[in-house]
């Protein structure tokens, strides 16, 4: 009568209970592995992560890369979005230079030195790294010495 009732015979209703289990087993394995793997890199992409499980535990348990990001992000255990870069912005309200060297043709070495002040987000914050970089009284001390002239342009007009 159930059989009937629901379209399903009773050997079919047991058999996609059997494999809803093995799947949430499988999901379960599947998390774990990836808990672990996160605690060693927290850092590890959604993609290198299916490729050292694909390996680990084969093909044939593995689901697609798809089903596997979707798995992983209904666990909260994508990573979040990268940050964006920022990059030199011209459109403020400071004074911006002129391009002193526009047109201009060097004809040997050392004819034109360029500089220039960017902080550089990705350097190291290391106290032996900072001790490299020169200081704002050191390059106060430079501007001072006699024999140099930052005062003048160094390309002339």
């Amino acid at each position: 009568m159930a059989c009937r009732l629901f379209g399903h015979c009773r050997q079919a209703y047991y058999q996609s209970k059997a494999d809803i289990e093995s799947q949430i087993h499988r999901e379960r394995l599947m998390l774990d592995a990836v808990r672990d793997i996160r605690i060693e890199d927290p850092g590890i992409g959604c993609y290198k992560l299916w490729i050292m499980l694909t390996v680990l535990f084969g093909a044939g348990f593995m689901p697609g890369r798809d089903s596997f990001y979707a798995l992983l992000r209904q666990h909260r255990l994508m990573l979040p979005a990268r940050k964006t870069r920022h990059t030199t912005n011209s459109n403020h309200r400071y004074h911006k230079w002129k391009n002193l060297i526009k047109g201009l043709t060097l004809t040997s070495a050392n004819q034109l030195w360029v500089s220039d002040i960017t902080f550089d987000a990705s350097c190291p914050q290391d106290p032996a790294y900072d001790e490299l970089q020169p200081s704002l009284s050191q390059v106060e001390e430079l501007n001072q010495r006699s024999d140099l002239d930052f005062s003048q342009p160094l390309v002339g007009q």
